[in-house]
């Protein structure tokens, strides 16, 4: 007799795909909502989770107070700018931490539109034969977050363990190692939560593109479509408010991520041209170890934080792409296609994608890669005239204590 084998279980909705991410999010007082299913009309707000909410911003108070009453980060006997711009960013970060969790609470409503708009996506694709494999998508979630977890794991004992043994105090040492680790942890979940939007998003353009090219069979060059003309209207006009509803949910994403990201952004930005001026102070003026290895526990955090940034303008980029090759392919289909009513149809298409784009932003620019070189640009410029100004500072004073 056979053993008995377990069935699969079958995630048939975004909002299973979804939970192990926000499960894991609600742990760290991110949100404050829970997604159960499709057919609430909004997230579920539990007391329990205001109670998480509330112990989250206690300790992010404290650790608040503690950097700003307590000298809690070494170099800052190196030079004043990297004294000061170290307690800057760390204090700002925290700040972001809690407008982060604000944000996710008030402007929930973006986030909830987002996730209705891409399950009535699906449910119309399986109509169409072309389902949304959302077992699979579920397995890559669950995938993400051991990965995550064991980044976690790794970049808390690596700031925990150097930021203690390195400082002269090591309770204020170890609650400094706190401070960057809940950070870190901040910042690395809401942008994989970011990420996680894009990707979804960028998916169902991709197989709105595949089941438009499977109909007309543009990747044939030398095949004249024939198909039939009122089938073919209404396949038309199907896809074209699928798309239109892909729109829909990147300006929705827009607008629940646009600001924290922003800011997310600038504090990134901050912290490179810090770190590299950290670096760069270490390596010219002292030769202590301690200076060396936190240095190294910032240009750790900083290829971090970048990593991150990195993978949001490549995927918003690749969703753009996808989202603008549904036009190519329009126009392929238009020159081989022998139906004139067809034609037409698909005209007043592509005419509509040319006043709405699938664009990423952050309110005030474009997640592309004009924007990666417009910020190693910036970085440069501001990294140099950090450089020149603190050297003129530094030779300054040694001159005068030269004459004393």
């Amino acid at each position: 007799m056979e053993a008995s084998k377990k069935p699969l279980k079958i995630f048939c909705n975004i909002y299973d795909v979804l939970q192990p991410l926000y499960s894991v999010i609600r742990v760290f007082g991110s949100i404050v909502f829970t997604v159960n299913s499709a057919e609430e009309d909004e997230f579920e707000i539990r007391p329990a989770n205001w109670i998480h909410v509330a112990i989250s911003f206690s300790i992010l108070l404290a650790f608040l107070i503690l950097n700003i009453q307590m000298d809690m980060h070494t170099l800052e006997s190196l030079t004043d700018i990297v004294g000061t711009m170290t307690r800057f960013i760390v204090v700002i970060g925290i700040l972001v931490v809690i407008e982060t969790t604000l944000t996710n609470r008030f402007l929930q409503k973006y986030l909830w539109k987002l996730l209705r708009c891409l399950n009535s996506f699906d449910k119309k694709m399986a109509t169409l034969n072309a389902p949304v494999n959302h077992t699979l998508h579920r397995k890559w979630m669950v995938r993400l977050m051991m990965s995550l977890g064991a980044l976690c794991f790794v970049l808390g004992a690596f700031n925990v363990g150097t930021i203690t043994m390195i400082s002269p105090k090591k309770l204020l040492g170890f609650f400094s190692s706190l401070t960057y680790t809940v950070i870190s942890y901040a910042f690395l979940f809401y942008v994989s939560h970011f990420i996680v939007i894009l990707v979804n998003i960028k998916e169902r353009f991709r197989l709105l593109n595949q089941c438009f090219r499977n109909h007309f069979a543009t990747n044939d060059y030398y095949t004249i479509v024939k198909t039939s003309s009122d089938e073919s209207c209404s396949f038309i006009t199907t896809l074209s408010k699928l798309h239109d509803s892909l729109n829909d949910s990147v300006s929705l994403a827009n607008g629940y991520f646009a600001l924290p990201m922003l800011i997310a952004l600038t504090c990134v930005f901050a912290d490179i041209v810090v770190t590299i001026f950290t670096i760069y102070c270490v390596f010219t003026r002292s030769h202590a170890v301690e200076d060396f290895w936190t240095s190294m526990i910032y240009g750790f955090d900083c290829l971090f934080y970048s990593f991150f940034v990195l993978i949001v303008i490549t995927i918003a980029s690749d969703l753009t792409f996808q989202g603008k090759f549904t036009a190519t392919l329009i126009h392929k289909a238009i020159n081989r296609t022998e139906d004139a009513k067809v034609a037409e149809k698909l005209k007043e298409w592509s005419l509509q994608m040319v006043h709405r784009q699938p664009i990423v932003t952050c309110g005030l620019f474009p997640y592309d890669w004009t924007l990666f070189y417009s910020i190693i640009a910036a970085i440069c410029a501001y990294v140099t005239i950090l450089i020149q100004f603190d050297t003129t500072k530094f030779y300054s004073q040694a001159a005068f204590n030269g004459t004393k």
